[in-house]
């Protein structure tokens, strides 16, 4: 009666982690949610299972999207998709298209800061293309796109702070 167990556990094998998240703005000025989820897979010599049922040691990610009215609307519709429950707290990219970007992404940006999982240290960046399209690109050094995309940063600020 007094041991409450883990009645509140979340096994890794039920999320879906984000790794980075991509905005773009569509025509009929919906907001599209672009998410790059990471895919866990056995360790060891044994050949994982991808959420799609798979049997492979192919990609490690997978890119899946939404549009909504809000970026929360989105977000919510993306949940309904994913055979998992969304987890955020691993999210170290935000990715906005330049459209977007040229007409504001203050609500964007405080759907991220008020989001109790997303991290407030996540790097922003602005694409010329469509933010679902740099999601979809494969970094061959990194274990996913969205720590490719954040050496990059880093990279970079570390010029500017020399120059």
């Amino acid at each position: 009666m007094l041991l409450s167990g883990c009645w509140d556990r979340q096994e890794l094998n039920d999320l879906a982690l984000i790794m980075a998240a991509g905005f773009d703005i569509k025509s009929d000025h919906k907001i599209e949610l672009s998410v790059l989820v990471f895919i866990p897979k056995g360790g060891g010599s044994q050949q994982g299972m991808d959420v799609s049922g798979e049997i492979g040691g192919g990609e490690q990610t997978l890119v899946r999207s939404a549009e909504g009215v809000t970026s929360a609307d989105a977000m919510s519709k993306l949940q309904e998709i994913l055979p998992r429950k969304i987890f955020w707290g691993h999210t170290e990219v935000f990715i906005f298209n330049e459209d977007l970007a040229k007409k504001g992404v203050s609500k964007q940006v405080d759907f991220i800061m008020r989001h109790p999982q997303l991290r407030e240290r996540g790097q922003i960046f602005v694409s010329k293309q469509q933010a679902k399209d740099i999601l979809k690109l494969i970094s061959p050094l990194e274990r996913d796109l969205s720590r490719g995309v954040k050496r990059i940063g880093r990279a970079q600020n570390r010029a500017e702070c020399h120059d």
